[in-house]
């Protein structure tokens, strides 16, 4: 699998985040050819492939969990990365 997507970051804007992460490598596929799963408290809000930024949502007055994973040509998944921001 992808190395873990680390440094995970998110900034608000007001209605969205920015989530900012840094590119995982993997032994096969080329960076170009990652795709990110964005997730926002165990919900998939964004897929980028060869991106390492997305746009979601920020509800106001909610903790939200952002996890990214990284996921090679052959489906296989990397560990999380995960931040955890207040609205």
């Amino acid at each position: 699998p992808p190395t873990p997507p680390a440094n995970v970051t998110a900034e608000s804007d007001g209605a969205l985040f920015l989530v900012r992460w840094d590119p995982s490598t993997d032994e096969f596929a080329p960076q170009s050819l990652i795709r990110y799963d964005v997730y926002v408290n165990g919900e998939l809000r964004a897929v980028v492939v060869g991106n390492t930024t997305a746009e979601v949502e920020n509800e106001y007055g909610v903790t939200h969990v952002i996890t990214v994973v990284a996921v090679d040509t052959a489906d296989n998944e990397s560990a999380p990365g995960t931040i955890t921001v207040g609205s």
